[in-house]
């Protein structure tokens, strides 16, 4: 299956054919947060110090975590399992591990705080 976008970073991966499936099913969903992110950085580079990176949480990471580090330049920390096989962390960047199987929540909504998030 063609890949339907070509990062540098899936070049590099020896995708199995049903991480190209996934990556292909996935695509429109990349390129709209992608798109989001680099809207809402370009919005906040000037609340940070001259030639600071932005930095980025991602919350289960996953490709799109490496995505985000490669087309923004951004420090990425992530929260959720680390899946280093997919997305290493580099240099300064920080993983938490957490398990939401592992919680005494039965759900987590994240709607609201990105709403109500004043750099949104």
């Amino acid at each position: 299956m063609e890949m339907p976008i070509q990062y540098p970073y899936f070049a590099r991966l020896p995708l199995s054919d049903i991480e190209r499936e996934y990556v292909f099913y996935h695509t429109p969903r990349y390129e709209f947060v992608l798109g989001k992110v680099k809207g809402l950085l370009e919005r906040m580079a000037v609340s940070r110090p001259a030639g600071a990176p932005p930095k980025i949480l991602d919350f289960g990471p996953h490709f799109l975590t490496q995505i985000l580090r490669e087309e923004t330049g951004a420090i990425v920390n992530q929260l959720g399992w680390r899946y280093d096989s997919i997305s290493r962390l580099k240099t300064g960047e920080t993983h938490i591990d957490f398990d939401l199987n592992r919680t005494p929540f039965t759900a987590v909504a994240l709607y609201r705080a990105a709403r109500h998030h004043r750099r949104l």
